[in-house]
């Protein structure tokens, strides 16, 4: 549900705005955006600097995303945006597929097993070696 703060500073972006690309919002929106805006909330925007996204909400700033793409943008602003989107999500997808792809996962296992791997060295335990010494003894005074 949509706070009576983010219609207010919606209501204020829009008062803001060229009234050429407010009135592409339908009437009924509009109407909803004034009806339900807290008018005691005192927004932080800027009138010489309305789209200043530090000085509104996310949720502000994704309803007016939603807005400009619906009413505002023509045809050609919503390919250019859908093509950047699909570039963006590919792109992202491959780095997933490359970070996570089980050759990269066996790889990096195989060289952290050959980086951790020391050389052991055998050396015979000091019980044997004691007891060797006790045979020879006895096999050399005979």
């Amino acid at each position: 549900m949509i706070s009576g703060q983010v219609y207010e500073e919606l209501y204020e972006i829009l008062y803001n705005m060229d009234k050429l690309t407010v009135m592409k919002i339908p009437e009924k929106i509009l109407l909803k955006i004034k009806e339900n805006r807290d008018k005691e909330y005192i927004t932080k925007i800027d009138p010489n600097d309305i789209f200043n996204f530090e000085n509104i909400s996310e949720e502000t700033a994704r309803i007016l995303a939603w807005l400009d793409y619906n009413y505002c943008m023509d045809e050609n602003d919503k390919e250019q945006l859908k093509r950047e989107y699909n570039k963006y999500k590919e792109n992202t997808n491959k780095e997933k597929q490359k970070k996570y792809s089980t050759e990269n996962i066996f790889k990096t296992k195989q060289e952290e097993k050959s980086e951790n791997v020391s050389v052991i060295e055998y050396k015979k335990s000091v019980f044997i070696s004691l007891i060797n010494k006790i045979k020879t003894f006895f096999v050399n005074n005979k």
